[in-house]
């Protein structure tokens, strides 16, 4: 790879360590699309470098430029790059190829024709030869031939000749910071309307009277192109007193940067992104826009965001079933998780869009089996997904099959159970996740055949029984419910809680719809949302987790200390339930309380889910 890109990826890298706590993925959506995209950077490039107040962050060390004269800037940055040690690209690392409009030299012409043809084969309409750069060529525009114009990058046949006198603007001899300066104070203007034009930085041949990406292309292939003596160090750019000037001078300049002690004109709070917040836009910022970078964010309405931490999980009460203790420190990554339970609608949704695909199957033989689902490869019929209403042998599933429909049923003839949580078996919440993940462009987690979980998929999937319980606890520790240490029926959906659902004149089940502790419940109460802003992870009715239950896990967990991501064991009979529902007592919607009875091919009247979905 280039030297100067591997310089700059080293940079990022080591300035993207800077920042503690995790950012929710919405405040990075600056333009508020649910995709963190050009359009966010257009909005955080403005900004860049921007304070809201007097700096913290000054650092006199760093004020290098002679004389000193109280701000870190372009003339400081100057003195720590001037005997910066440059090494050109070796001709003999050139690959050809990436030459796509053959101009002999790789850059952003090239990146316009490739993308143009990404992901195309060859059977494709926007197919383009010139763009399988791969080798061996193998008839598609992917990852493979993105490594090869990456790795050459900006990188230019020698023949040409190394220099170019067009973008040493400041004519000293060399492309500097000096040019960079000059060239930030004319960036996007023209020679017309523009009051800050600047005719030295129009430079892309043929000049078209406008300074663009296409004069910033030319500046970028001179960077630092100069010669220099390795024994001339300048001292005072030393930063550190290590006796070179090198990246971690660097790093230490890039803390200060443009430190001073005057708010800016071009200030953006929204742009503010890092934790906590610090009244600066800078790499602490920039890091998580390139984090989150082309990351399709879910529904903000369905989802919650649950930052990454640590936290101590199991029964700190010591009332609960030995297997829920010992109390073990767990560090979970960031994640998002459903912020209700997965309604009777929206699994309707999946079984009517994949009964429209041949997806899945429908038992309509007369009997017991009669409206269990399948999917359609599942030829021993081995693993239905869920029992359709089919009295007298199912009645607490709500969901109806009819004439090669799937629908919502009224319980009662008045209650409409649209918004009530669906019962599944684990099997049957495992298919919607990967359906749900199909639908919004994911990769699935779930292999279906096996029913193996590839964690790393990116799509949606069951939470880990640790994902679970961090996110019921709402960000309390050591409480037994998600808002604290007390429960009645104004919170809660458990047996005997009150709710005008139970009621012993109808037929079960007696659930709540989800969400409906938001205020507005009876008997009346104030909004039980947690501090993530879920519902219903006490009551209503019991989870499906992703792990496999082990009696003995946690006691192996606390034996390995803090435990990162923990998946749960390896193998298994039984699957873990969490949660509590609506015909079990109150001790069962304990945040630390693991229900272990159940086989994942197990349906019931009290057995929902909801969905979790990684964050970058």
């Amino acid at each position: 790879m280039n030297e100067k890109i591997k310089y700059i990826v080293l940079i990022l890298l080591l300035l993207g360590g800077l920042s503690i706590a995790a950012v929710d993925p919405a405040r990075v959506d600056l333009d508020g699309d649910l995709t963190i995209d050009t359009g966010d950077l257009l909005i955080f490039s403005p900004a860049w470098l921007a304070h809201g107040g007097p700096s913290d962050d000054w650092n006199p060390a760093c004020d290098i430029s002679n004389p000193p004269d109280g701000i870190i800037d372009m003339l400081d940055l100057d003195v720590l790059t001037r005997d910066w040690l440059v090494t050109f690209p070796n001709p003999a690392d050139f690959v050809n190829t990436a030459d796509i409009n053959d101009d002999l030299k790789i850059d952003y012409h090239d990146y316009m024709l490739f993308s143009a043809a990404w992901l195309a084969d060859d059977a494709s309409d926007n197919w383009n030869p010139a763009c399988d750069i791969s080798d061996p060529a193998d008839g598609i525009i992917d990852v493979n031939d993105l490594m090869v114009l990456t790795d050459n990058w900006l990188v230019r046949i020698p023949t040409l000749g190394h220099w170019h006198y067009g973008p040493d603007i400041n004519r000293n001899l060399k492309v500097d910071l000096f040019d960079v300066s000059t060239f930030s104070a004319a960036w996007l203007s023209n020679d017309s309307p523009s009051a800050n034009w600047n005719i030295d930085c129009d430079m892309a041949l043929p000049r078209d009277g406008r300074v663009d990406m296409r004069d910033l292309a030319v500046l970028t292939d001179q960077w630092l192109d100069i010669l220099v003596d390795p024994n001339d160090i300048s001292d005072i750019a030393d930063i550190n007193d290590d006796y070179v000037v090198n990246l971690a001078d660097y790093a230490i300049m890039a803390a200060s940067w443009m430190s001073d002690d005057q708010p800016m004109l071009n200030w953006n709070w929204r742009c503010d992104l890092a934790d906590p917040n610090d009244d600066r836009i800078d790499a602490q910022d920039f890091q998580w826009l390139a984090k989150y970078w082309q990351f399709n964010l879910p529904d903000p309405d369905l989802f919650a965001f649950v930052g990454g931490g640590e936290f101590e999980m199991g029964d700190h009460t010591n009332t609960l079933h030995a297997s829920s203790r010992p109390v073990h420190a767990v560090e979970l990554d960031s994640f998002y998780m459903g912020r209700t339970e997965v309604t009777c609608q929206q699994y309707c949704d999946f079984l009517n869009s994949s009964i429209l695909s041949g997806h899945i199957k429908v038992d309509e033989n007369e009997g017991e089996n009669k409206g269990k689902v399948y999917l359609a490869d599942d030829t021993d019929n081995s693993h239905p997904l869920i029992r359709t209403y089919n009295p007298p042998y199912e009645q607490n599933n709500q969901i109806v099959y009819v004439g090669g429909v799937f629908s919502v049923r009224i319980k009662d003839e008045t209650i409409d159970m649209t918004d009530h949580p669906v019962f599944v078996n684990w099997y049957g919440a495992a298919a919607y996740c990967n359906w749900k993940s199909e639908q919004e462009g994911r990769t699935p987690c779930y292999e279906l055949t096996t029913w193996d979980c590839d964690h790393n998929a990116g799509g949606y999937r069951l939470g880990t029984e640790a994902e679970w319980e961090y996110a019921a606890r709402g960000g309390l520790e050591g409480k037994r419910y998600p808002w604290g240490d007390t429960i009645d029926g104004t919170m809660a959906n458990y047996d005997d809680s009150g709710d005008p659902f139970e009621d012993p004149l109808r037929v079960h089940p007696y659930t709540t719809p989800v969400g409906y502790y938001d205020g507005n419940q009876t008997p009346a109460g104030i909004d039980m949302a947690n501090g993530y802003g879920l519902y219903d992870v006490a009551g209503n009715v019991f989870e499906w987790c992703q792990d496999w239950y082990s009696s003995s896990y946690y006691n192996e967990c606390d034996d390995l200390g803090v435990v990162v991501n923990p998946i749960g064991p390896d193998i298994g009979i039984l699957r873990v339930l969490r949660g509590g529902s609506w015909n079990t007592p109150i001790k069962n919607s304990n945040v630390a309380y693991r229900d272990d009875k159940h086989a994942p091919d197990n349906f019931s009247g009290s057995y929902g889910f909801r969905i979790c979905l990684p964050a970058p």
